[in-house]
């Protein structure tokens, strides 16, 4: 351009006015230059990002000295990103690379770089990628530089699994999202854990997903963590992504960032050389994905005097996130009960112990592992669990742990061991007094050895009364039999229902009963030595008709007259030293009687040999000469 002299402009300044009439020109006096156009690099420092992620773009600038000035004041550094129709301006920067962190002024840092952030492009629907050129000005207008450049995938997280974890470890994570993978073979992303703790998601350990809710719920095999978060916590408020089973989605299995070190060390953040504040209480913090991205700095106050240092300045280029990760205290298994349990599973055991959680809203679901056999526990307190034992086939001890996320297990060194459920068949005797002490003998089989174990007994439940049931220790005999020994204390005689527990807690089903008979009274103790005064009533509890109770009069077995629950009523014999005898003789009666093979009738010299079946009463029976009445007198009295 010349001025109408014909002189060459050349880069001094120019004013331009305008005029709407005639030569009625203004005179703003606002200058114009020219400016040499910036040689700028070949290649970008990034040549392609996900469309979602804004990331910056370094390129580098040899901008005139002449010009740097006027560029400063009147320029307007802009960056286009254009594809087709399509067309995005955004603003750019000037500044010296590389950056500076820290600089003793000795020389002027002149421009040399033009910075631009990616704006976030729209790619059309079902479009997975885009190349568009990238064109660079320092007016805003003028734009040069044709640079191919991609939008690539979104790169989104939307689920983790599991959503939380200890602090004192590093869980194994499994997360999906798209976009994992980029175009450039030598390009990985970063997952964040948090604020400030990232990681490389290796592009070759990344896997195609496609989203099946089946197969989601049991992303953890044997954990119902994920169901409880879909169902039981969907009252809670949340952002979860729709995930459709026509896209294509990525998926890598990566470890959470721990953030206390059981052995007392910092942790330092990647990039970092301060360590941070360890957490104690733990809670939820987000995880992102994005890009760390190294960008050059220079600090020429270095450890001597006149020397410069680079480093790498790590810039976190990071999607914003929805998807939580809590961390949690990690739970502490103090002891449990019971230590054994039946092979065909259904064992309730309890736990104690302390830093237990449940939050079915990030996933924190306490779980107990038998072996290899995982099980959803119940959730009472922080410091109580409850967990039923899956069927197992295995008689050996195997390893018992406890878990709030179905993943990360705790290593007590705790066992629980597997028998086969024991087969009771049979009790003797089935009967005995209520002040308990009698040898209960039961027969069965598979009956394992608990011998000396306080978990190994047999309970007693009154069927007829409120009473409180109780416990008496077990012994073992063999694999075919155990004897345990009646309680005592009862206020009455009562039908119990017998359960033997080789654990304490699984009773056996087989309904077995003892009965406990209590003997109140016997009336009258004494009658006419002919036989002829009546029944001799022994009243009481725990009666039974089917195992015949017996009378013993003067060594002569008797079968009673009557026999009921609460009564027996037996026969008064003449004494056998004929009617003028007087005097007192044996009295005893035959109550809780074995078992007859066949439940019939029982005979007299069954028992008679044995004295262990006899309940004696002190002072026996008293017989007495039957009194003759000779007259009365007197024989009329006041009406």
């Amino acid at each position: 351009m010349k001025y109408p002299d014909g002189k060459n402009i050349g880069f001094e300044p120019f004013f331009v006015e305008a005029s709407v009439h005639n030569d009625d020109f203004t005179d703003n006096r606002v200058p114009l230059y020219f400016y040499e156009e910036p040689k700028y690099e070949d290649s970008l420092s990034a040549a392609e990002t996900p469309a979602n992620i804004q990331t910056e773009i370094f390129i580098g600038a040899t901008i005139n000295a002449r010009d740097l000035q006027n560029i400063r004041m009147y320029g307007h550094p802009k960056a286009r990103f254009q594809s087709g129709d399509q067309s995005v301006i955004v603003d750019a920067m000037l500044l010296y690379t590389p950056l500076v962190t820290a600089y003793d002024g000795s020389d002027v840092l002149e421009p040399n770089t033009i910075k631009i952030k990616t704006p976030m492009w729209m790619l059309k629907q079902g479009v997975m990628q885009q190349a568009v050129k990238l064109d660079v000005s320092m007016n805003g207008y003028n734009f040069v530089g044709n640079y191919d450049f991609m939008f690539t995938e979104p790169l989104i997280l939307h689920r983790s699994v599991p959503m939380a974890g200890p602090l004192t470890v590093t869980t194994n994570t499994f997360l999906i999202g798209q976009g994992f993978r980029s175009n450039n073979p030598k390009t990985d992303y970063n997952v964040k854990w948090g604020v400030i703790m990232t990681d490389v998601m290796p592009r070759a350990q990344v896997e195609n997903y496609s989203w099946d809710l089946t197969k989601f719920e049991n992303t953890i095999e044997g954990s119902e963590a994920l169901r409880a978060y879909i169902y039981e916590a969907g009252r809670f408020a949340r952002v979860d992504t729709t995930m459709y089973s026509t896209t294509e989605y990525r998926s890598i299995y990566k470890n959470s960032d721990k953030l206390i070190d059981l052995e007392g060390n910092h942790i330092t953040p990647v990039g970092s050389s301060t360590p941070y504040k360890t957490a104690v209480n733990g809670g939820p913090w987000y995880i992102e994905v994005g890009r760390d991205i190294g960008i050059k700095t220079m600090n020429t106050l270095g450890p001597k005097v006149g020397t410069t240092v680079y480093n790498d300045h790590i810039f976190y280029d990071y999607d914003p996130s929805s998807v939580e990760f809590y961390q949690y205290p990690a739970p502490t298994l103090v002891k449990k009960h019971p230590h054994y349990g039946v092979d065909t599973g259904g064992t309730m055991v309890e736990i104690i112990g302390y830093s237990f959680l449940y939050k079915a809203e990030y996933g924190i679901v306490p779980h107990c592992k038998f072996g290899d056999k995982i099980v959803r526990a119940y959730f009472y307190s922080t410091v109580r669990l409850v967990c039923e034992s899956p069927p197992n086939d295995e008689k050996v001890a195997l390893s018992f742990e406890v878990s709030l996320n179905g993943v990360d297990w705790s290593t007590t060194g705790q066992t629980f061991t597997y028998y086969k459920e024991p087969q009771i068949t049979n009790l003797t005797p089935d009967a005995g007094p209520a002040s308990g002490g009698t040898e209960v003998f039961i027969q069965g089989n598979n009956f394992p050895n608990m011998e000396g174990g306080s978990e190994f007994n047999c309970r007693f439940t009154p069927t007829n009364t409120h009473a409180t049931a109780k416990t008496m220790s077990a012994e073992w005999i063999d694999s075919q039999n155990i004897k345990c020994v009646s309680p005592g204390g009862w206020s009455e005689g009562d039908k119990m229902k017998v359960q033997v527990t080789f654990n304490g807690k699984d009773y056996d089903k087989n309904g077995l009963t003892f009965i406990l008979y209590k003997i109140d009274k016997v009336f009258p103790r004494s009658g006419p030595s002919n036989g002829l005064g009546g029944d001799i009533v022994i009243s009481g509890q725990g009666f039974r008709p089917e195992v015949n109770p017996l009378c013993k009069i003067n060594g002569t077995i008797y079968e009673p007259v009557l026999i009921t629950w609460k009564e027996i009523r037996c026969p008064m014999p003449p004494a056998d030293a004929g009617e003028d005898f007087f005097g007192n003789v044996d009295f005893a009666v035959a109550v809780g009687l074995p078992n007859s093979g066949s439940g019939g009738r029982r005979l007299a010299h069954d028992v008679a040999d044995n004295d262990s079946n006899w309940k004696y009463f002190e002072g026996g029976f008293q017989y007495y000469k039957n009194p003759i009445v000779e007259d009365i007198y007197p024989r009329s009295g006041p009406a």
